[in-house]
């Protein structure tokens, strides 16, 4: 299933490698399918459930037509396998009631004797084999396990000996040909919640899983050291074919091999010294379901990454994102990081903006109804403490902090507090001071990402703000051109309901993209004359629910669009687009470039990072495949380089170095000889004449004796 209502239905038949639509017009629409079925004595006969109805294919998924008399969420489907291949007898259950059917789908009569009257299902299973069939329920009025040995016709409780039966449960699961093997998981209770599994159909029943940091049978990973261990309450599900492997997740993933003697966590790997335990290094499985907001580089060390998270906070890497530490101590707001800036002048400073508010500012969570505030770390992000005082972190309004910079000219630090306006702090974030004049619309004051853009311009942005179904006040985007003393709304002309984030032209701060979050205005717009008029740019898709454009700062005229509804790219400023291909996860908040090693990093909305090798911001040599040179810090502002230089290494003794502005002009030539013959040049960022050349994109060609290489380099003011 695929897309954001999960009404798309996928084939492949190469074991996953590549993916077609099965039917292109399907009799439920727009209706999420939540429940998928094939009858693995007959492929051919399908089942697909939804919030109200029941729908069956017998040709494999090309046709499709609903279940006659099936009504309700449908919870599960069972085709007993002793039937006839061409003459089925099926099961159908929902929140309503079990189903049967037995001539192939053609008719299907209620099968509840024995259960409460108008049951609430919550979950159906079962299973078959030539001589044998149990069907199974979890009726929620009665907080009972049900099952049927006869089909349907008659129903009994399941609640044998060796159960807790005071406790609801939610998830009821039989391998399809193990009839007698099932397993049962709580409804969330607590983080000790256990899983019980019955070999003889439920009358008698063992506690089969029991995670612990002191012992248990479950194989931990971090996520159980350094917040929680995990029930198996959501995304329990067992393999059809084999009664001894069983999967189940909470906030991480579990599988049993062996019918539940023992467990593994499958998200991670342990990447440190001695016992797993609190504040060690682990790295990804690739099986993710963090929500990520935004990837960082030191810029003081390369080596050091960084990640903000929502429910679990902040992690660190000091191998260049090989592993990872979970970071938050010290927050009094441990739930979500939105973003970190750098202190430019002390190594090792980084400033938060924390919060117990997650996910803004997507639906539903537009509502600022919990705290933040702005943290500190003096030692790369170890520890941190709340540096807030004359911030509105109280109780009553609940304003979360979702974003945070550092304005490298005067050093002043600006903060947003979502629901309240923008803050300012002149000394380091030791006290804060409210610069919002002119900063709403009506009431709305959800202002959600600031930014500093090169030329000292201040960019804010008002998201979405929503009062129970109802949004009275659309959002927009603002500027300042006084340190933050007043602003001003540069997108009247272009009211978005469903304001989201927004990217700056490095070089241009007339030309902006900005992004909306569907409900008929999704999508990215755009102004090239500082807001005075937008105009709607054309994705491949309609009515997208967007995210954040995210301009390259090496190859400006390179866009990228993040969102729920996949990942675009523009190589032409917007003129055209194309989706982005090759990403596993298709719903992408941010990306990050590292311009130096030729990546990129793609946050995401509950798959975790991505990373993609070759941005494809540096130019390919024309001639001279074998130069080897790299130029760093790119981009460069000059006034905080290593010896104030964009260094260009790893030359050819021979090679001369020639520096163009953007309108082709040559501004600069360096020769490798004038600095030792040592394979390197810097570049202090001034033109031959000796003077400053303005902040922008230059062009460096680098000529030798085995051909020409080119590369483009950001210079920063």
């Amino acid at each position: 299933m695929k897309g954001d209502t999960a009404a798309s239905l996928l084939v492949s038949n190469d074991k996953g490698a590549t993916w077609s639509q099965l039917v292109s017009s399907p009799p439920w629409g727009s209706s999420v399918i939540v429940r998928l079925y094939v009858d693995r004595g007959n492929p051919n006969l399908m089942f697909a459930g939804t919030a109200t109805n029941a729908y069956m294919s017998t040709n494999a998924g090309v046709t499709w037509s609903v279940c006659p008399s099936v009504s309700g969420t449908v919870v599960g489907f069972l085709v007993d396998q002793a039937s006839s291949v061409s003459n089925r007898t099926c099961f159908a259950a929902t929140s309503t009631g079990v189903w049967r059917s037995d001539n192939h789908g053609a008719a299907w009569t209620s099968k509840i004797t024995g259960l409460p009257a108008s049951p609430s299902l919550v979950s159906f299973s079962g299973g078959s084999t030539a001589s044998k069939i149990v069907i199974y329920c979890v009726e929620a009025s009665s907080d009972d396990i049900y099952k049927s040995i006869n089909k349907g016709d008659n129903w009994t409780s399941a609640m044998g000996t060796g159960i807790d039966a005071s406790q609801p449960y939610s998830q009821v699961i039989a391998a399809d040909a193990f009839p007698d093997t099932i397993y049962v998981n709580h409804e969330f209770v607590s983080y000790t919640d256990k899983i019980y599994k019955s070999t003889d159909n439920g009358t008698n029943w063992q506690s089969v899983y029991s995670p612990s940091t002191s012992g248990g049978n479950v194989e931990l990973g971090w996520g159980d050291y350094e917040i929680h261990v995990n029930p198996l309450s959501r995304g329990f599900t067992i393999n059809p074919a084999d009664a001894n492997q069983v999967l189940g997740s909470y906030t991480f993933n579990y599988m049993t091999t062996n019918g539940g003697t023992s467990w593994k966590q499958m998200y991670t790997k342990y990447a440190d010294t001695g016992v797993p335990a609190a504040g060690k290094k682990w790295s990804s499985r690739g099986i993710e379901v963090t929500s990520t907001w935004n990837y960082n580089i030191d810029p003081s060390d390369a080596n050091k990454h960084y990640i903000c998270y929502t429910d679990i906070g902040f992690a660190r890497s000091d191998d260049a994102g090989v592993s990872w530490t979970l970071s938050r101590t010290g927050s009094p707001w441990l739930n979500t990081f939105y973003q970190i800036a750098f202190d430019p002048d002390t190594p090792g400073v980084i400033y938060g903006a924390a919060s117990n508010d997650h996910d803004l500012p997507f639906y539903p969570y537009t509502d600022s109804d919990l705290p933040g505030g702005a943290v500190k770390s003096t030692d790369y992000g170890k520890t941190w403490t709340s540096i807030s005082t004359g911030l509105p972190t109280g109780s009553s309004p609940c304003t979360p902090a979702t974003s945070i910079v550092i304005d490298p000219s005067d050093k002043a630090l600006y903060i947003t507090m979502f629901g309240d306006g923008v803050y300012k702090s002149i000394d380091k974030g030791n006290t804060w001071t409210k610069k919002s004049t002119g900063l709403a619309i009506g009431a709305n004051k959800h202002v959600y990402s600031v930014r500093v853009h090169n030329d000292g311009t201040l960019f804010c942005n008002i998201a979405v703000r929503r009062i129970g179904g109802l949004l009275p006040d659309p959002g927009g985007l603002f500027k300042s051109t006084n340190k933050g003393e007043t602003w001003t709304n540069i997108s009247a002309s272009c009211p978005l309901y469903w304001q989201m984030e927004y990217d700056v032209h490095p070089a241009d701060s007339n030309i902006i993209y900005m992004g909306a979050y569907g409900h008929g205005e999704g999508g990215i717009y755009k102004t090239s004359n500082g807001g005075t008029s937008w105009s709607k740019l054309t994705l491949p898709v309609s009515d997208p629910l967007g995210f954040s454009p995210c301009i390259d700062p090496m190859t400006p005229s390179t866009v990228y669009f993040t969102g729920h509804s996949g990942t675009f790219v523009s190589y032409d400023s917007g003129s055209t687009w194309a989706e982005l291909t090759g990403i596993p996860y298709g719903n992408t908040t941010r990306v990050t470039f590292d311009s130096f090693k030729n990546a990129m990093y793609f946050t995401t909305f509950g798959g975790g990072i991505w990373k993609q090798g070759n941005s494809g911001t540096v130019l390919p040599p024309t001639t001279g495949a074998t130069i080897n040179a790299k130029g760093y810090p790119n981009p460069c502002r000059i006034a905080k380089a290593v010896n104030k230089q964009f260094k260009i290494i790893d030359l050819p003794a021979d090679a001369v170095i020639e520096i163009y502005n953007s309108s082709g002009e040559l501004v600069r030539k360096l020769l490798e000889s004038d600095f030792g013959n040592f394979g390197w040049v810097g570049w202090d960022g001034k033109n031959s004449e000796g003077s400053d050349v303005p902040a922008g994109m230059y062009i460096y060609s680098i000529v030798t004796s085995i051909g020409i290489k080119t590369g483009k380099v950001g210079i920063l003011r």
